[in-house]
């Protein structure tokens, strides 16, 4: 594990460090800002880059008097609104100075490598569940990334917050809330799942598509699913889209009629 976010001479200086643990057999994984890759991007093996999403919440954290003025304002951050698309086509989104996403996904993938991202609308106490949920599952799969790392589950700055109740600053980062006994859920934390099941679906489906195309069946409706799957936009209604995979499953698998 290399430094957390370093820049300039403090990722460099990590050079030799990384490079004689992949000659010891080890891997490397860094979070980064998504600017390493010229430097150092051949001897990460995992890198966790920050959503483009993350500094407008930090900007208006620093700017807002107060918890609920800055959650009003959370719900309406392009990164938020358009989180997929931020990672699609980062030039449009440039107010912040993102990193090419796609090419540096593009790069680390086509040496073996993988690419996570963390503060990808952080954690669970911003009020907006639905976009907690688009990412997890087609926001992954549509910015071909292999996972994500977000910060945080907890606040580390903060004593732990051991009282459930409303939200607090303490508190923002949090995909649950703390308790004496057991920790209470929220519904980020259920989108978040909600998220990780599109994927499962999508995953099943992928599989179904594969297994019909080895034994050479349903060529037709296999082809023509594929498609559909490239086609479908970043703002579909994940409802709809997970209905429609499983029915598509289910016809690939011969489970129902064509």
């Amino acid at each position: 594990m290399g430094s957390d976010e370093a820049t300039g001479e403090k990722l460099t200086a990590q050079r030799p460090t990384w490079a004689a643990i992949h000659k010891g057999g080890g891997k490397v994984f860094i979070s980064n800002y998504g600017g390493f890759m010229p430097h150092v991007g051949d001897v990460v093996d995992l890198a966790i880059i920050t959503h483009p999403s993350g500094n407008p919440i930090d900007t208006a954290n620093t700017k807002s008097t107060s918890p609920d003025a800055f959650l009003a304002e959370v719900a309406t951050l392009s990164g938020v609104t358009d989180c997929v698309d931020w990672i699609l086509e980062p030039a449009t989104h440039n107010t912040f100075n993102p990193p090419d996403y796609p090419t540096v996904i593009g790069k680390m993938h086509e040496r073996g490598a993988k690419v996570f991202t963390y503060m990808d609308s952080l954690a669970g106490g911003y009020g907006i569940p639905e976009v907690q949920r688009r990412l997890r599952g087609l926001g992954l799969w549509k910015a071909k990334l292999d996972g994500t790392m977000t910060w945080s589950y907890h606040h580390f700055m903060v004593p732990p917050h051991l009282e459930a109740g409303p939200l607090h600053w303490s508190n923002f980062h949090s995909f649950v809330l703390r308790g004496a006994e057991a920790p209470f859920d929220t519904l980020s934390w259920e989108a978040y799942r909600e998220g990780y099941d599109d994927a499962r679906y999508l995953a099943t489906l992928q599989h179904a598509i594969a297994a019909c195309r080895a034994a050479g069946e349903h060529p037709e409706l296999a082809a023509e699913t594929e498609k559909w799957l490239e086609t479908v936009p970043t703002d579909v209604d994940l409802d709809t889209w997970r209905r429609q995979m499983i029915a598509r499953t289910e016809k690939l698998l011969g489970l129902k009629p064509q």
